[in-house]
């Protein structure tokens, strides 16, 4: 259930976040949900506010969808200047993901993330953190 290949060594990063919660922590494919590494950024005064960006399997990327099988999206963020779907998913605590997203490293790799957002602030899509290679 995990992904295929070597997670990358290069990151996409906010030093919004690192200047407001500290720098971002590593996490392996067992410590998450969603079985796959990434890292992520906690709100040190509340960990329940934090934002995490997950490696997604590159040779497919899974496109979460509804209920009614279709592609979930309550609508479009703006991420590294590329637009993406986003979609409530916060079972016990509330919190946004997106769809999966191909993003260009600054050594040319191409790589697939999703972000997860679960501070109040960021579940309607908005006042989001800019990221940066």
């Amino acid at each position: 259930m995990g992904s295929v290949g070597a997670p990358p060594s290069e990151w996409p990063r906010s030093p919004e976040l690192e200047k407001r919660w500290g720098p971002a922590r590593s996490f392996g494919p067992d410590e998450r949900i969603h079985r796959k590494p990434g890292i992520g950024y906690r709100d040190p005064k509340d960990p329940g506010r934090y934002v995490d960006i997950v490696w997604e399997d590159p040779s497919q990327p899974k496109e979460i969808h509804d209920f009614d099988g279709k592609r979930a999206s309550d609508g479009k963020l703006t991420l590294m200047g590329r637009s993406v779907d986003f979609y409530g998913s916060g079972n016990e605590e509330p919190e946004i993901s997106t769809q999966p997203i191909e993003l260009t490293s600054p050594s040319g790799r191409k790589e697939w993330y999703s972000f997860q957002f679960s501070s109040k602030e960021h579940l309607d899509g908005r006042n989001l953190p800019a990221f940066v290679w």
